[in-house]
């Protein structure tokens, strides 16, 4: 896939009502992070059925020469459903096995869909270093303070929402 069309407003706006908090993945937004980025060669797959698009994965491979490795990012992964997830999931990890990838690096929260896949998969959790959300609260109103405490059960964060890839 090379761009991303009004077909994922309407995915967005399907899948997005699963989470309290999340960065936007409509259309204008996906295809300013991953379509229109210079110097990255994202792949981008998709999974559709009857024409609408159930869901979407960003992936990225970079070669670090000096130590002679390939790593594998799955930077994005976006659906409605588990079936959509898990058909993403296995597509990405068959592309990564082709490109002869040595290691895939995930971000997700134990909240998300795609979680439990990739334990299941072989993942790993990398305490050492996987990114751990933090924050500081200066405010003392306790209704602040609750939302900081539903991260793990409310909010959606992959890699893609950082600058890191």
């Amino acid at each position: 896939m090379t761009s991303f069309d009004e077909r994922f407003d309407k995915l967005w706006e399907e899948a997005s009502r699963q989470h309290q908090l999340l960065v936007a993945r409509n259309a204008k937004y996906l295809n300013w992070r991953y379509v229109k980025k210079p110097h990255s060669s994202y792949v981008i797959l998709l999974v559709e059925r009857n024409g609408e698009v159930e869901g979407y994965i960003v992936l990225l491979i970079k070669i670090h020469r000096r130590l002679a490795w390939k790593e594998g990012f799955i930077v994005d992964v976006f659906a409605k459903s588990n079936k959509a997830i898990n058909c993403l999931l296995q597509s990405a990890l068959n592309h990564f096995a082709k490109e002869n990838v040595d290691l895939v690096t995930c971000w997700m929260m134990k909240n998300q869909l795609p979680y439990y896949y990739l334990i299941k998969s072989g993942f790993i959790v990398d305490s050492l270093s996987s990114p751990i959300l933090v924050c500081r609260i200066n405010s003392s109103s306790p209704e602040f303070r609750e939302l900081y405490h539903r991260v793990e059960r409310e909010w959606f964060f992959t890699i893609g929402d950082s600058d890191m890839v």
